[in-house]
């Protein structure tokens, strides 16, 4: 529950980030034994699989040519029309499918597991809640609440909004188009049963409708019973939302509440909208979307007047593809698919769209997240969908206006083309020729973006003809399908092959194997401190934990705001309350500069890196004699930071009613440290006098003690750390992380178990 081991102790439950709780981790944690960086790049493959197989599955079963305009014929005599496939074809969902499985954020990201984990089960959740309002079953809302769940605790808030939104999204789809949905599957549903008919014989159940409409002056779906589903779709669409949210909330509750708890106290609750606004995606940047080396494709060659950031390219055909369903379809899950484009593209702008300016403002929690530039996925994910779409209507006979415009557009095409490649290709050379004789990496550059031009004109140049070929029909189906296919591999697997590997072995920064042992030689508690020393490419700042010794540092986003005020506060590493963070070794170059009366170097083994203690370390636990008590976090913060302030001699404490000023200890006060666990700390101390026990240890709310098996007050000590009052003689002390609201999010996960198990039991008698 407790991380002791980075800045100087933080929770670990409650960051999101530790997918404690995922299924797949905790699966991948006990089948390695060590878990090596090649497993993580085998999680985030399985990722990409279960992105790739859910978007697969989203396409097929969603049924979603069930709205299309050519489909819906509410009342018709032809049986076989509304028994007929409304799911697309297969290799047209496959070809959605690779679009989205290698999108721009799965192939920028893949070391980053928590985000592509995250992100992996969307298309399934939206699947199922689709398939809980055509079918109208509570089951797959449960289902969908499952996998909703399943992204959350996969450790990333903003990649879980992902989710969040689209179900939002396709539930109000649902609640605005679901009566055109309702009557047509009902009428499906009669067209099933009345198959076995003889229609040579017997008129069909809608040539009666019709008739009786006629003659009663009704509705035709009135008559067939219809009429009351209609009014209830947009309620039934309501409802397995709900249901599909309260079955995520109930299964994530064990972290869901302490997640929130930890959130406000993180630097990111106090983000202003700059920070927020942070790697967002610039508009020079859209020229990604076609051309995504223009500026860089991975880190090492990345450049730009802003920060590196997600481009949404998903290949040159599946971006033609949508363009042409939006053309040619016309119908609801076009407008859907468009609308959900549009708002990742505008949420992905960041700093430059007012609509992340009014979500900062007015929905909670928005102004914690940063990288607005990742909601690209969303807009990824709809042009996905949509070149499915756009891909099997052109594998049917299309309706006659459809047909004349898509001719019109294949036959503009290659102008088109000719145009973009005169265009690119006159620009592509003449950066390259007016760059000769420039700065090496400039030229460069210059380079990179030409090569970029040249392959976007090449995959262009391919995607045309096909397109063309398939307007005038010059090869069959089947084998345009596989062409197609082969093209937007190629152009994915080209263009995505390289983009997030290195030259260097991540790993190496982890191997000091003599300074480690050095440390791990020290038999007594202390912390480490590696920030800022020049080491930063030599050092891991997570390398503590690997071999479990404490640091003031690491590598995390959240970070306690106590914490990081404090830290940033120190002004030099000459102050006592540096040292009262038990810093005892600093990790940093050999040349680095110090204050060489507190630090000496302790080991110098290594070739790059020295080992400096500082002489003045305070212990992790001691007893002092004084306490001066202040009301509240203001007067704590001016107090440790008083000209006569010294930790070794006095506590603050915040809280109590009056100052408590007992005799003085002596010399002759000890403690030790005798059991020390990520969650508990045991110490047993000795003094002839009472005084106060102060910690070394993070402040942090569910933090308890006892003295003797009698439990005592926790108090915020030096405006970070814990300190309890202690009673003059030896002593037995416990401190004890248990924190309230993991327990009251275990009650609320226990409960929805128990009440389901009941309900269950309750169907099984009756």
């Amino acid at each position: 529950l407790w991380n002791p081991y980075l800045f100087a102790g933080m929770p670990f439950v409650c960051d999101i980030q530790s997918g404690i709780f995922y299924p797949l981790n905790l699966l991948a944690f006990f089948l390695s034994d060590p878990f090596t960086l090649r497993d993580m790049e085998y999680l985030s493959v399985l990722h990409f699989a279960i992105a790739g197989i859910g978007m697969y599955a989203f396409l097929r079963w969603g049924e979603w040519k069930l709205e299309s305009t050519s489909n819906l014929q509410p009342l018709t005599s032809n049986i076989q029309s509304l028994t007929s496939n409304f799911n697309l074809s297969r290799l047209a969902c496959l070809a959605g499918a690779m679009a989205f499985e290698f999108s721009d954020l799965f192939i920028t990201h893949f070391g980053n597991l928590n985000l592509i984990a995250a992100s992996a089960w969307m298309p399934i959740i939206l699947l199922f809640y689709r398939r809980a309002v055509l079918d109208q079953r509570a089951g797959f809302a449960i289902l969908s609440g499952i996998f909703l769940a399943l992204a959350f605790l996969a450790g990333h808030a903003q990649a879980f909004l992902f989710s969040v939104i689209a179900l939002g999204l396709m539930a109000a789809y649902h609640i605005a188009d679901g009566r055109w949905q309702i009557a047509e599957l009902s009428l499906r549903g009669a067209a099933q049963k009345n198959q076995h008919r003889e229609q040579d014989k017997l008129p069909s159940i809608f040539e009666k409708a019709n008739e009786r409409a006629k003659a009663t002056k009704q509705s035709p779906l009135s008559v067939l019973g219809i009429a009351s589903s209609l009014r209830s779709a947009p309620l039934l669409a309501m409802t397995f939302a709900i249901l599909t949210a309260l079955v995520a909330f109930g299964l994530a509750a064990p972290i869901l509440f302490p997640v929130a708890e930890f959130s406000q106290l993180t630097t990111r609750a106090a983000y202003s909208y700059a920070q927020a606004a942070e790697f967002s995606l610039p508009p020079a940047q859209l020229i990604g979307l076609f051309v995504p080396g223009f500026f860089g494709r991975g880190p090492q060659n990345a450049w730009g007047p802003w920060q590196r950031v997600e481009v949404g390219y998903i290949g040159i055909l599946p971006i033609l593809l949508a363009l042409l369903a939006i053309i040619l379809r016309r119908d609801a899950p076009t407008r859907f698919f468009g609308i959900v484009a549009l708002i990742g593209l505008a949420l992905a702008l960041g700093g430059y769209s007012i609509l992340h300016g009014w979500l900062y403002q007015f929905v909670p929690g928005f102004g914690q997240l940063r990288a607005p530039a990742r909601f690209i996925f969303l807009f990824d994910f709809a042009l996905a969908a949509l070149a499915a779409l756009g891909f099997d209507f052109l594998l049917h006979a299309l309706p006659r206006a459809s047909e004349i415009i898509f001719k019109r557009v294949a036959r503009s095409l290659p102008w088109i083309f000719l145009l973009v490649a005169l265009a690119a290709g006159a620009t592509a050379y003449a950066i390259l020729i007016l760059g000769q004789g420039q700065d090496a990496i400039l030229f460069q550059r210059i380079a990179n973006a030409a090569n970029a031009l040249a392959f976007f004109i090449l995959l262009f140049g391919l995607s045309v003809p096909l397109i063309v070929a398939r307007a005038t029909r010059f090869f069959r189906a089947r084998v345009w399908s596989i062409a197609a296919l082969a093209l937007i591999f190629f152009d994915l697997f080209s263009l995505g092959a390289n983009v997030d590997s290195g030259a260097d072995d991540p790993m190496r920064a982890y191997a000091h194997p003599d300074a480690i042992a050095f440390l791990k030689s020290d038999g007594n508690f202390f912390r480490v401190d590696p920030i800022g020393t020049g080491v930063e490419n030599l050092w891991q700042p997570d390398t503590s934990i690997l071999y479990n010794f404490f640091d003031v540092g690491g590598d995390n986003p959240l970070v306690l705001a106590d914490f990081d005020r404090y830290w940033q506060s120190l002004g030099s590493r000459s102050s006592a309350l540096y040292d009262l963070l038990n810093v005892k070794y600093l990790i940093g170059r050999k040349n680095i500069s110090l204050d060489r009366a507190k630090f000496r170097v302790a080991y110098d083994g290594d070739p790059a890196l020295n080992v400096y203690e500082n002489t003045r370390v305070l212990p992790r636990a001691f007893i002092v004699n004084e306490a001066r008590v202040v009301a509240n976090r203001a007067e704590a913060w001016d107090a440790i930071h008083a000209a006569d302030f010294d930790p070794s001699r006095v506590v603050i404490l915040e809280g109590m009613t009056v100052d408590r000023r007992p005799s003085t200890v002596g010399d002759g006060a000890k403690v030790k440290i005798v059991g020390y666990g990520p969650n508990e700390i045991m110490l047993e101390t000795n003094s002839a006098r009472a005084g106060y026990l102060v910690l070394s240890e993070i402040y942090f709310p569910g933090w308890r003690a006892w003295i003797d098996d009698r439990e005592v007050a926790v108090s915020r000590a030096n405006y970070l750390f814990r300190a309890i009052e202690l009673p003059a003689g030896a002593q037995r002390v416990r401190f004890l992380y248990d924190p309230l609201s993991y327990k009251v999010g275990l009650g609320f996960f226990f409960a929805i178990g128990i009440w389901r198990l009941r309900k269950s039991r309750m169907k099984t008698v009756l």
